[in-house]
C-alpha cells in the first residue's frame, strides 16, 4: 500500500497542522546512468526529495524504494551463457551531508531497513552531534531518525525534523560469475535487460480530501462511492414499499369484505414481527451462501421491502374508504363505470401525491438501516458509509483519535437523511392544503 496509513486530510493545514505532502515519483531506465565498476556494471537512479514542513513523513509505510520493472538477461562469454544477477543498494544523502544506506540486498522490492539505518545514524550522531543515542532507541522509529536530527532538551535527546534536500541514490549492481564487468556493461547499454523503472514513495503525514484509514485506503473514494449505494438502497426500498402499500391499500379499501380482512390481518402479523433479528439472521446466512455483493444487497432490500409496506397500506386504505363514500363514486357506478376505471380515474390520482410524499420520508430509514447492519457486522461487500463506520468500529482503539475516519460518513448519513426529510415536508405541504400556511 503506497498511501500513508491513518493520516488526516491535506486541508488540515488550514488549522495549523504541519503537512508533509505525499511524494511519489518513477524514474525510467532512460533517466538512469549506467556506469562501469571494477567488479560489476551498475544502473544508478537518483531522486531528489525536499522536506519543507517542520514535521516528519508518515512512519508507515514510510520510505519505499522498489523496482517497478526488471528484465533478467543473459551474458555470452567464452563460449558459455551466464545469467546476470543484481544487488540493490539504496543510499540517502541528508541535508547535513550524512550518507546513510537504508537498504541493500538481492531483493528487487525493498523497504527501509530499520536496523541498518539505526546502527549507522547512532554512530554518525555520536560523532557529528556529540549525543549519546543507541541503535535500539533509533529502531523504534527509523523514518523519524532518517529525516531528523538529535537535539538535547531538558537533559533528554529528542529528534526534530531536519528540513532540506534529500538525495536518494538507488544503485543496481549487476554481475555474472566469470564474466568481466565490461561485457555485462555492454549488454546493459544494448538494452538486454535490467531495471526498466524504479519508484520512490515518501509517504506524507496527510493525504487527500478525507485522509486515510488504518490500512491506507483513501477515504474520499469510499465516501464518493457510498453515494450511489446509499441512494440505491433508500430509493429502491422506499419506492418498492410504497408501490406494494399503494396497491394493497387501494384493493383493501375499495373492495372491503374478506379481501380487506385478509390484507389487514397480514399487516398486523407483519407489524408484530421484529425486523432487526430477521435482518441479522438473513444477513449472516447470505454472507455464507452468496459471494456476489449485489445478490446480498438485493436480498437485504427484499427483506426491508417485505416489512415496510404495511404502514403505507393502512394510510391508503383509510383514504380509499373516504373517497369511495363520495357521491361522484356512486354516480360513476350508476352510469356503468367499471371498478378498474373508478380506481384509476378517481381514486389513484388522489392518493398518489400522498404516496410520493411518504416515499420520500421512507428513504432515510432504509439508508440508516443498511448502514446499521454494516456496523453490526452484516457486510454486503459494496463500498458505503456504513462499511467505513464498521471498519472504524472494528478498530475503535485507534479510530477514537482519527476524527476524519468517523465524522465524514456520519455527517453524510445525517445530511442525506435530513435532505429527504425536508423534501418530504415540502411535498407534504403541497399535497395537503391544510398545511399551506398563509393561503
Amino acid at each position: 500500500m503506497k498511501l500513508p496509513q491513518l493520516v488526516p486530510p491535506a486541508w488540515s493545514k488550514v488549522f495549523g497542522y504541519p503537512v508533509v505532502p505525499q511524494y511519489d515519483r518513477v524514474l525510467t531506465s532512460d533517466e538512469a546512468s549506467v556506469v562501469l565498476r571494477p567488479i560489476s556494471a551498475s544502473q544508478v537512479f537518483e531522486f531528489t526529495y525536499r522536506l519543507s514542513a517542520n514535521a516528519f513523513p508518515a512512519s508507515q509505510p514510510g520510505v519505499l524504494v522498489f523496482v517497478l520493472g526488471y528484465q533478467p538477461f543473459n551474458v555470452s562469454y567464452a563460449g558459455r551463457v551466464v545469467q546476470a544477477s543484481a544487488v540493490i543498494n539504496v543510499t540517502v544523502v541528508r541535508p547535513d551531508g550524512e550518507a546513510v544506506t537504508i537498504a541493500q540486498g538481492h531483493s528487487l522490492n525493498v523497504t527501509i531497513d530499520a536496523g541498518l539505518v539505526a546502527s549507522q545514524l547512532a554512530s554518525l550522531w555520536q560523532q557529528d552531534y556529540h549525543v549519546n543515542v543507541t541503535a535500539g532507541q533509533l529502531m523504534q522509529n527509523p523514518v523519524q531518525a532518517l529525516f531528523g536530527k538529535p537535539v538535547v532538551r531538558d537533559g533528554r535527546v529528542v529528534i526534530e525534523p531536519l528540513r532540506g534536500e534529500y538525495r536518494f541514490i538507488v544503485r543496481l549492481d549487476y554481475y555474472a560469475p566469470g564474466v568481466p564487468p565490461r561485457v555485462v556493461y555492454l549488454r546493459l547499454l544494448a538494452g538486454a535487460g535490467g531495471a526498466s523503472a524504479v519508484e520512490l514513495v515518501v509517504s506524507g503525514n496527510a493525504y487527500g480530501l478525507s485522509g486515510t484509514d488504518n490500512v491506507g485506503h483513501d477515504l474520499a473514494l469510499g465516501l464518493l462511492y457510498g453515494f450511489p449505494v446509499a441512494l440505491l438502497v433508500g430509493i429502491f426500498t422506499a419506492a418498492a414499499a410504497v408501490v406494494i402499500g399503494l396497491v394493497a391499500g387501494i384493493v383493501s379499501g375499495y373492495y372491503g369484505g374478506w379481501v380487506d380482512e385478509a390484507i389487514q390481518r397480514l399487516i398486523d402479523i407483519m407489524a408484530n414481527i421484529p425486523v432487526l433479528p430477521i435482518l441479522v439472521l438473513v444477513g449472516y446466512v447470505i454472507q455464507t451462501l452468496y459471494q456476489n455483493p449485489w445478490a446480498r444487497l438485493f436480498i437485504i432490500l427484499g427483506v426491508l421491502v417485505l416489512f415496510s409496506w404495511g404502514g403505507m397500506a393502512i394510510v391508503i386504505r383509510s383514504m380509499t374508504l373516504s373517497i369511495r363514500a363520495e357521491p361522484y363514486i356512486e354516480t360513476a357506478r350508476a352510469i356503468g363505470a367499471s371498478n378498474a376505471r373508478i380506481i384509476f380515474r378517481y381514486i389513484l390520482p388522489q392518493v398518489l401525491p400522498y404516496a410520493f410524499a411518504s416515499m420520500v420520508f421512507n428513504v432515510p430509514a432504509a439508508i440508516l438501516t443498511e448502514a446499521g447492519l454494516e456496523i453490526l457486522g452484516i457486510h454486503i461487500g459494496l463500498p458505503g458509509w456504513g462499511s467505513i463506520l464498521s471498519s472504524a468500529e472494528a478498530h475503535r482503539d485507534i479510530a477514537l483519535a482519527a476524527w476524519w475516519w468517523v465524522f465524514p460518513p456520519g455527517i453524510l448519513l445525517a445530511v442525506t437523511s435530513l435532505a429527504f426529510v425536508l423534501l418530504g415536508i415540502a411535498l407534504e405541504t403541497i399535497v395537503e392544503p391544510r398545511l399551506r400556511a398563509g393561503r
